[in-house]
């Protein structure tokens, strides 16, 4: 059994510890919790190249799972946040366009009439 104090040296207090069931098997969990300031995004790419670190030191018969990743949730809202910016853009233009090409179009015959 590899214990947190094996792979990293926690700072002023001890961190939680979970013991779980999965598949029947026990397991250890720790979770990662970002403050208000930090970025989600920051925060689990940081947590992804930590855990490629910590695995190169442990065993080959540890497995490491990740769920929960909240950082899918983010990204999938900032695209759909530009998704739904975009689209409108482009309609708004098109119409201009639209719009701007009849006004041209009533120029162009007031000015064979004369």
């Amino acid at each position: 059994m590899i214990r947190l104090h094996d792979v990293a040296r926690p700072r002023g207090y001890l961190p939680e510890q979970n013991v779980i069931r999965q598949d029947g098997m026990r397991c250890s969990m720790l979770n990662v919790l970002k403050n208000d300031s930090a970025s989600t995004l920051d925060v689990a790419g940081g947590v992804k190249a930590a855990m490629v670190a910590v695995l190169k030191t442990v065993t080959g018969d540890v497995q490491v799972k990740q769920f929960g990743d909240q950082s899918l949730f983010v990204t999938a809202a900032i695209n759909g946040v530009v998704r739904q910016g975009v689209i409108p853009a482009a309609l708004t233009g098109l119409v201009g366009l639209k719009r701007r090409g009849k006004i041209i179009a009533q120029i162009d015959d007031t000015s064979n009439e004369r």
